[in-house]
């Protein structure tokens, strides 16, 4: 199962691309948002398959927008820093810590360690 992964930095932003290809079925996660300080602070997420939106989470000031593209998008006070996935494995890579408290995000929900 073929599986690339590219990350971007620029300035204080950053991109995570993330393919994977099996068999008749394509998989690419969009990741990207700011780094402040030494953290990640995720924007905006894509779960595409087969090449159509299947779930995304917008953070836009306080507010975490999330959920399946077919329904309506949950939207939640953003309290904690949040990450996907793949922000958090280029969290750790990059700065070796996680925040104490934080919430990942898959596109079509939201959980709190």
């Amino acid at each position: 199962m073929p599986t690339y992964i590219h990350f971007k930095k620029s300035d204080e932003y950053y991109s995570i691309i993330s393919k994977i290809n099996i068999p008749l079925y394509n998989i690419v996660f969009n990741t990207g948002g700011k780094i402040q300080g030494k953290q990640f602070n995720m924007l905006n997420y894509q779960d595409i398959r087969n090449g159509k939106t299947y779930a995304k989470a917008e953070v836009k000031g306080t507010v975490i927008q999330y959920g399946k593209v077919v329904e309506p998008l949950k939207q939640e006070i953003l309290t904690l820093p949040t990450f996907d996935l793949f922000s958090i494995a280029f969290q750790l890579s990059y700065y070796g810590v996680l925040p104490y408290n934080f919430q990942t995000t898959n596109g079509k929900k939201t959980l709190s360690t």
